[in-house]
């Protein structure tokens, strides 16, 4: 504020007018899109930078994380969160916004893991699990007024 007043003596530098000149030029900034700061980190840039903390340290900590074997375990298991995330991108584009096929699949993989769990070979097992997401999705209405009044 002084090297200001030195600088310009018929500039106000009164702390009020150095914040109204700081929110003008944030507001400026605001309406060409920028922000206030010079670095912006993003919520994906975020997850993207846990999981590869994650990755290194299960990597550094875990003696048999970067087999071949076990990182093929790793791509198995969640390529069957990558199908379904497909599937709800396809319904989210197509603006049936209904988040209620993850319990679907949730529940259906739970009872056909229970019926095999009991003695059921796993063909029975799975035509229980199938049978049961094709019921709730029979049972689960989803015509253009429904869709317009419970999406957002």
């Amino acid at each position: 504020m002084l090297a200001a007043k030195l600088a310009d003596p018929g500039r106000d530098a009164s702390p009020a007018a150095e914040v109204a000149a700081q929110d003008t030029a944030a507001e400026g900034r605001a309406e060409n899109g920028q922000r206030g700061t010079r670095f912006r980190v993003e919520q994906e840039l975020i997850v993207l930078a846990l999981a590869v903390v994650l990755f290194l340290a299960f990597a550094v900590g875990l003696p048999g994380f970067l087999t071949a074997g076990n990182l093929t375990n790793l791509v198995r298991n969640v390529s069957v969160l990558g199908i379904l995330g497909v599937g709800m991108i396809v319904v989210i584009i197509g603006r049936g916004i209904d988040l209620s096929m993850v319990s679907n699949m949730a529940i259906s993989i739970g009872w056909a893991a229970k019926v095999m769990a009991v003695g059921a070979t796993t063909v029975v097992g799975l035509c229980y699990g199938l049978g049961f997401a094709l019921a709730v999705g029979v049972v689960n209405p989803r015509d253009e007024q429904t869709a317009q009044q419970g999406d957002i």
